[in-house]
């Protein structure tokens, strides 16, 4: 049995996706319009794109934590330890230019395994992948917007980053304004 990137393959003659990135270089580099991106599993390496990857041609690399049952790459039964795991391995595999969106879906319905709840993400699942230099932001798929809208997740996860945002500004500048009445005064 064919499976669909075999078939796709035969089509139009691409295996190499390294190769053809390579040779679509120019217009790549033409930063005004086009973006390169480059959707994943988050097993790693990606048996269909790693070479691609690791060219560094593609400005996004979106990660898919969700519907991942082998390996058990994702958040499960309330433990982010898998999820936490693979991120560090993609994050440092990926070049310093590409930047890495954390894929989830928007409610329990909207995949088959990996949801988690809005108020975890904040608290929980943000603070870490943050951290990472390569971090680019959350990635809901396109058929998760519906359940986006229905759950209010993207709000969830948005206010509590311009919440820590904001605190974390005000801490700065408290902290500036104590060193300069301190040393400058």
């Amino acid at each position: 049995m064919k499976t669909f990137s075999t078939f796709w393959e035969a089509l139009t003659g691409i295996g190499n996706w390294d190769r053809t990135l390579q040779s679509h270089q120019c217009i790549l580099h033409a930063r005004e319009k086009n973006l390169s991106t480059a959707v994943s599993q988050c097993s790693y390496p990606d048996h269909y794109l790693d070479k691609a990857i690791k060219t560094g041609l593609f400005d996004y690399v979106w990660v898919q934590f969700y519907n991942n049952p082998y390996p058990p790459c994702q958040y499960s039964n309330g433990n982010p330890k898998r999820l936490f795991e693979y991120w560090v391995t993609w994050t440092s595999s990926v070049l310093a230019n590409n930047i890495v969106l954390l894929g989830l879906p928007a409610a329990p319905h909207a995949a088959g395994s990996g949801f988690i709840a809005g108020e975890v993400v904040a608290d929980e699942i943000l603070l870490y992948v943050r951290e990472s230099s390569s971090y680019g932001g959350v990635m809901l798929a396109l058929w998760s917007r519906y359940y986006d809208v229905q759950t209010n997740f993207s709000d969830k996860i948005k206010g509590n980053y311009l919440m820590v945002k904001s605190v974390l500004k005000l801490a700065k500048e408290i902290g500036d304004a104590i060193y300069d009445r301190l040393f400058f005064t």
